[in-house]
């Protein structure tokens, strides 16, 4: 999870912390490691330049500073967007759709 709150605000929007999985998230939000999602000006501008979408930087801020560097999407675009998947490979980012990672069993 970010430090500056970006993730935990995109989760709030999308979770029904009245049901089930809003208990089960509230639980494991307890036990999460929170780090920065910022990115600095060099990166934020070569991913721009690289049709970047703004909305992932604090995943892949996030995602940079783990020892795994996993990065888990639900975007198509990231399997067709060449150059920003070599600068998240220039960051130690591995963007993997959940379904992939489970096959690899990188989770």
């Amino acid at each position: 999870m970010d430090d500056e709150g970006y993730i935990l605000a995109e989760y709030r929007r999308h979770i029904n912390f009245n049901d089930v999985t809003g208990e089960w998230f509230k639980a494991v939000l307890q036990r999460m490691t929170w780090l920065s999602g910022s990115l600095d000006s060099r990166q934020l501008a070569d991913l721009e330049a690289a049709g970047g979408d703004s909305d992932d930087y604090p995943f892949i801020g996030v995602a940079m500073r783990t020892d795994s560097g996993l990065l888990l999407h639900y975007d198509r675009g990231y399997d067709r967007r060449v150059e920003v998947r070599r600068i998240l490979a220039e960051l130690g980012v591995r963007p993997y759709r959940a379904k992939e990672a489970l096959a690899e069993a990188v989770l």
